[in-house]
């Protein structure tokens, strides 16, 4: 399994620890939603099919209003569980944050003391603190991949039903896309990994400009433009290489599209 399979694996056992009820709703109600999209669809097509069959007639069968009344149903279907999906959905999401955050300050106030001597523990600790983020994201994510896999699968099975030649297309065309979004992850990933040491510098640096017990000691010793310009370095330094990513990820977007 490589890093992406990980990566995916480790969210849904974040988010699934954190509130497993929630999540299987969350997930659930996005998968009828995803459902119900392809049943449209197919609905719509057979729509199409009896309008085509008696539109010189005139003629309105009763198979087209048995249609039209199941495509209503189906609608009401998908939008009630689009509306729950977002309300559970939320909650997932601040139920996930809590409990990232608590995981963050229990191995704070149980490591060793000497750990905090150690630049690989700051490292550490740095990159899942500007990555508080994440489970947001993970919450965010996990559950409506999973609604968009089965939404995925039924529309493969819709257009196969409706032309087989369909589903051909739609994989082929999804190929660049792909490998466009994948290499671009992966640039952001090394970027956020590797540029630890500036970040925690700079955070380093703001508290001690900000904090209340500094201020003496940089006022005292007119330190504030010394420590201006080496955070202002630092974020320069940081959205250089921001903008290298951006140039990268905008020429691969726009080949893949």
């Amino acid at each position: 399994m490589g890093a992406r399979g990980r990566a995916v694996v480790g969210g849904i056992r974040l988010v699934s620890a954190a509130a497993r009820g929630t999540f299987l709703a969350a997930v659930g109600l996005f998968a009828i939603s995803s459902l119900g999209m392809v049943a449209l669809l197919l609905i719509g097509n057979g729509l199409l099919h009896e309008l085509i069959a008696h539109g010189s007639s005139g003629h309105v069968s009763g198979r087209l209003w048995l249609l039209v009344l199941i495509a209503l149903i189906v609608a009401g279907i998908v939008s009630f569980a689009s509306a729950a999906g977002a309300g559970i959905h939320r909650l997932l999401v601040e139920r996930t944050f809590r409990y990232y955050n608590e995981i963050l300050l229990r191995v704070a106030a149980s490591v060793p003391l000497r750990e905090f001597d150690s630049p690989e523990f700051h490292d550490r600790m740095q990159r899942a603190r500007s990555n508080d983020s994440a489970p947001m994201a993970l919450a965010m994510s996990v559950p409506t991949l999973g609604g968009a896999l089965v939404g995925v699968v039924g529309v493969a099975v819709g257009l196969a039903v409706i032309n087989p030649l369909l589903v051909a297309i739609t994989l082929v065309a999804c190929v660049p896309l792909w490998l466009s979004a994948k290499e671009n992850s992966e640039n952001m990933y090394s970027f956020s990994f590797g540029s630890t040491p500036n970040d925690r510098a700079r955070f380093r640096i703001q508290s001690v400009v900000n904090g209340r017990e500094s201020a003496p000691e940089v006022r005292a010793f007119s330190l504030a433009n010394f420590l201006m310009g080496r955070w202002s370095a630092l974020y320069d330094e940081r959205i250089a290489g921001i903008e290298t990513l951006v140039h990268r990820y905008l020429r691969r977007s726009a080949i893949g599209s």
